[in-house]
């Protein structure tokens, strides 16, 4: 099992505090979902369509392109990792039937020709004074390397903040590896800070987890994004 897989069957094993909002975001369908996305936009003059799935609503080519682009960008990471790279796990995961994506693809392309996704669900998380709530984990935030710096990756996360906003949720949070230099960058670019003394598994000795200053509305108080290396 891997260290995502870990922290989401410890998530799982414990109680929400603001169980009506986690109840309403999880039954929420992708038409709802996709009504908070914004799309079309155009980003560095092309234009992109985004579109909210469920898992298991799409299609054998969308899951191929989705798995083609993560692959091509992490497997290096997860082979050089403890963890290991296990494709079979990590698409148990990926396409879990609680999983969320938002994907995009050129404005006038087919649905398979994603160029960029996230993966998220409705979760919850114990925040520092050891209390449940409600959060947007997102469980991957992947680019094409053929549009790399193309504005889609922030863009994705804009989505994801809007989500978690629309359905209740008091932080977005998501895992990274420490050696992903790249991404470590783009996170703290967008506005995500340390928070220390986190790790989920003794074995974690290089983690620490980011927050960022909350601009939800609501009840949402700031957002953060935990990072794990080996």
């Amino acid at each position: 099992m891997d260290a995502i897989a870990e922290a989401n069957k410890a998530r799982s094993a414990r109680k929400v505090s603001g169980p009506s909002s986690r109840r309403v975001s999880c039954q929420a369908t992708a038409g709802q979902l996709q009504d908070t996305v914004e799309s079309p936009r155009v980003l560095n003059g092309s234009a992109y369509v985004f579109e909210a799935r469920k898992a298991s609503s799409l299609s054998a080519a969308q899951r191929n392109a989705v798995w083609d682009i993560f692959a091509d960008n992490m497997r290096q990471s997860y082979t050089a990792s403890s963890f290991g790279w296990d494709p079979p796990q990590k698409k148990r995961e990926m396409f879990h039937i609680q999983a969320r994506f938002v994907l995009a693809r050129p404005a006038e392309s087919k649905d398979a020709d994603v160029l960029a996704f996230s993966t998220f669900r409705f979760e919850s998380e114990e925040n520092v004074d050891g209390v449940e709530e409600p959060v947007l984990y997102c469980y991957e935030l992947q680019v094409s390397r053929r549009v790399k710096r193309s504005g889609l990756g922030t863009a994705l996360m804009s989505d994801l903040e809007r989500l978690a906003a629309r359905w209740g949720m008091r932080k977005v949070m998501l895992t990274c590896f420490l050696t992903n230099v790249e991404a470590l960058a783009f996170y703290r670019r967008v506005g995500f800070v340390p928070r220390e003394h986190f790790c989920f598994r003794a074995t974690c000795s290089s983690a620490a987890q980011f927050h960022r200053g909350s601009h939800l509305s609501g009840p949402a108080d700031e957002f953060r994004v935990s990072f794990f290396g080996q």
